[in-house]
């Protein structure tokens, strides 16, 4: 009969695409999307900081509601967490964005146990491709 011949190898297309992956990542295009993302991230974070969490923190300081308040991930990477404490407020805020978005933006909560209680998030990943005004109309 015929040899069979077996081969774990990829095929050159795979190969091709994957050195032309790499000669992107590690040249000017690679180096220009990274300066964009972390431009967005430093942008998103400053947003939430400056107009999310402080306000969230003077009505927390008004109205003693025994909630606390929501918090930033220290994280630079473009994956961005709030931190929204609670189980059902954490899905309350993601559907709230579904509302006021008009269906535009969904959110999906991470819930404990998934995360330790108190800890209950949502994560934002941002993208290079992502424009200010995008970053704007999701706070």
């Amino acid at each position: 009969g015929r040899p069979i011949i077996y081969s774990t190898s990829l095929p050159m297309h795979s190969l091709v695409s994957i050195s032309c992956s790499y000669e992107t990542i590690v040249g000017n295009v690679g180096n220009t999307l990274r300066r964009e993302v972390f431009d967005r991230v430093q942008f998103f974070r400053r947003l939430v900081l400056d107009d999310i969490i402080s306000h969230c923190h003077k009505n927390d300081s008004d109205h003693d509601s025994g909630t606390t308040a929501i918090a930033l991930v220290d994280s630079f990477s473009p994956i961005q967490a709030l931190v929204v404490p609670g189980n059902t407020r954490c899905v309350d805020f993601c559907n709230r964005l579904w509302n006021q978005s008009k269906g535009s933006i969904r959110l999906y909560p991470i819930r404990s146990p998934t995360v330790p209680k108190g800890q209950e998030r949502v994560r934002i990943v941002l993208h290079s491709h992502n424009t200010r005004e995008q970053i704007r109309y999701l706070l």
